[in-house]
């Protein structure tokens, strides 16, 4: 498992004021950074609390581990090699609201569908084949604007981003979730 929190003022540089930066390094400092499209365009992952159904019952995202078994669209069961956890500080999510976590309340998408509150980052995959109302929804920020569906207003996050060993479609509140 690996934690890497984002902290978008970092630089490598020393902080301003400690007399090591030229008044033209100090004020570029001082604005806001560029935006990492790559980090938040890419930004995937389950809320810390969203449920996720397992070989032992329904687990926290923020529970599980490296070679848990997660149950897939087939009914099986599929390893999960590697947990990633990526934390979004009050800084980060100042500059880049749109990576702000996405929350499906339940019955958003039809009777008990999803059957508790799930929340997601907001590229995270949904997947296509299941009946949800209304028009369709690939990913958790096409959602945004249906009845039940918000931004969450949170000042840090941190998302759980698994990798099983092949591509697979996870049950979460009864919404699969691809991976």
């Amino acid at each position: 498992m690996t934690t890497r929190p984002i902290d978008p003022t970092s630089t490598g540089m020393p902080k301003p004021g400690s007399g090591m930066l030229s008044e033209a390094q100090r004020s570029s400092l001082k604005r806001a950074p560029s935006k990492p499209a790559d980090v938040v365009a890419n930004l995937k992952g389950f809320g810390p609390l969203t449920r996720i159904s397992t070989s032992f019952g329904e687990m926290h995202a923020q529970a599980l581990r490296e070679r848990d078994m997660v149950r897939t669209r087939n009914g099986g069961f599929v390893k999960i090699e590697r947990v990633d956890r990526v934390v979004l500080d009050e800084g980060f999510l100042r500059y880049h609201p749109e990576a702000l976590p996405i929350r499906i309340r339940a019955g958003a998408f039809g009777r008990n569908l999803p059957s508790h509150d799930v929340v997601l980052a907001p590229f995270q995959a949904i997947s296509a084949s299941q009946p949800i109302t209304g028009a369709r929804v690939s990913r958790a920020m096409d959602a945004l604007g249906r009845p039940s569906v918000m931004r969450v207003p949170e000042t840090i996050i941190t998302y759980t981003i698994i990798k099983c060993e092949r591509p697979v479609s996870v049950l979460s509140e009864g919404l699969w979730i691809d991976l």
